[in-house]
Order: C-alpha cells, then sequence, then structure tokens
C-alpha cells in the first residue's frame, strides 16, 4: 500500500497477473460475449416460434370456421334440392365423403 502525498488516499498496489492468467481471463470475456449474442439470437427466434405458433392457430379456426359456413350451405342447398326425408343430412354428407 503506498500513501499518496500524505491525504489519507491509498492505491493497492497489486502484483502483475502472468500472461497465462491475463489470457485466460480476456478469452472468458470473449466467451461471455459470444454467449451473450447468441442468447438475443435464440431470444429472438423463441419469439418467433411463437408468433408462428398463433398465427397456425389462427388460420386453423379460420379454416375449421370456413369449413362449417361450407357444411351449412350445402346443407341448405340439400334441402332446397329436396334431400331425403328420412335420412339425417350429416350422414348422408359423411357416407359420400367416405365413399359409403
Amino acid at each position: 500500500m503506498i500513501s499518496n502525498d500524505g491525504c489519507n488516499f491509498f492505491e493497492w498496489l497489486d502484483p502483475a497477473l502472468p500472461k497465462h492468467y491475463k489470457d485466460t481471463l480476456w478469452n472468458m470475456k470473449l466467451r461471455i460475449d459470444d454467449l451473450l449474442v447468441r442468447n438475443d439470437q435464440v431470444v429472438e427466434l423463441q419469439k418467433k416460434v411463437e408468433k408462428h405458433k398463433l398465427l397456425r392457430k389462427a388460420e386453423k379456426e379460420l379454416a375449421e370456421a370456413r369449413i362449417q359456413e361450407l357444411l351449412i350451405e350445402i346443407e341448405r342447398c340439400f334441402l332446397e334440392q329436396g334431400g331425403y326425408a328420412d335420412v339425417p343430412f350429416g350422414m348422408v354428407f359423411w357416407d359420400g365423403l367416405l365413399g359409403d
């Protein structure tokens, strides 16, 4: 410890680190910086995946709603053409799709 001109301020003097310690610390810093960048990239990819999942869910819901609309339209057309009085529409329609 060295006194700095009697002003009650002290500065610690540590011995210099050997080169391999400095190199190790520098390499650790570089690795940490790299990991931080990669972590940010992973976070961004996770956000994109979640957004994609939400879009796919919305697309699926829209497709299901459209299918329901088309089934109602088909049933309406079927009934307008007379339909089968004793067979529920769903059975006729699905049997036709399945080839029965």
